[in-house]
């Protein structure tokens, strides 16, 4: 895993009953620590199913895996998934919670909870583990067209080794090279800078895109009408892996509602074999 990722494997149990053990993982949230555990418990309705709720952030996105046994050194094996990028569009509240169906009473399971949390005071924050819900895809007319372009659903098979943190990035496709003669655009949803004075964008990107050919990566900002604002990043070359964009959010756009806009261009040149842009974990912060 890349300097980011997920955190170290080390469990930390929280309850136990009947055949059912819960467990937590850290919280990293880009680059932000909530420390060594989620608190979390169990309640059990009537019927025996078990419903897991957890103490979550208000635009918190969580992962939960399963694991049903031991190694032969004692250690948990057999690591799945069973619900990815819950809720899709963010906690609601204090309290999140998931019916994880009716219990064994013979074999043990086990669970870890994995958060993807907004700091403070943040004014947006996209980590692209709820499959980056809001957001749009689109490209200009006679463009080639992938349904994985800009798609941070689907698991990555082409460029970083993986995503800077968690199991999802979005990309320009994330299952080939890009094309040539295309203009594919991914745009967020609206961000509300009414009242703000200043704010800063940060996220990650990484690059592999062709040098000096027309082949190249923009974000703009956009008010809520369509218009530019201004740009205020390009992306072209090569990365030395993961790194990190910080950038004035453009004084004209304060006070506006506002979308950020990454457009991936390539020229008529014959097809690369190079992956393109590669964008995860964005948070805008107020000025302080």
């Amino acid at each position: 895993m890349t300097a980011g990722a997920d955190p170290a494997k080390v469990a930390k149990p929280l309850f136990t009953k009947a055949g059912w053990i819960l467990l937590a993982t850290g919280c990293l949230v880009a680059g932000f620590a909530r420390g060594q555990g989620i608190r979390a418990w169990m309640t059990f309705r009537a019927d025996d199913h078990a419903i897991l709720r957890w103490e979550s952030v208000p635009g918190g996105i969580y992962h939960i895996e399963r694991s049903g046994g031991f190694t032969g050194a004692g250690d948990l094996a057999g690591w799945e998934y069973d619900f990815l990028g819950f809720p899709p569009t963010g906690a609601a509240g204090s309290e999140s919670s998931i019916d994880l169906g009716e219990r064994s009473a013979v074999t043990p399971v086990f669970y870890r909870l994995h958060g993807y949390e907004p700091p403070a005071g943040s004014l947006f924050y996209e980590s692209f583990e709820g499959g980056g819900a809001g957001w749009t895809r689109f490209t200009s007319a006679g463009s080639a067209w992938s349904t994985a372009m800009w798609d941070p659903s689907c698991p990555m098979t082409i460029g970083p080794e993986s995503p800077r943190s968690g199991l999802f990035a979005a990309g320009t496709d994330v299952f080939a090279a890009y094309a040539p003669d295309t203009t594919a655009r991914f745009e967020s949803p609206l961000i509300d800078l009414a009242g703000q004075t200043g704010a800063t964008l940060t996220f990650w990107e990484w690059r592999e895109i062709e040098e000096g050919f027309g082949d190249l990566g923009v974000l703009g900002v956009f008010d809520g009408a369509g218009n530019l604002v201004e740009n205020i990043h390009l992306a072209d070359g090569v990365s030395a892996g993961w790194t990190e964009v910080t950038v004035p959010l453009p004084a004209a756009a304060m006070g506006l509602q506002v979308r950020l806009r990454f457009t991936f261009l390539s020229d008529g040149a014959n097809a690369s074999d190079m992956a393109g842009w590669y964008i995860d974990d964005l948070c805008v912060m107020p000025a302080p």
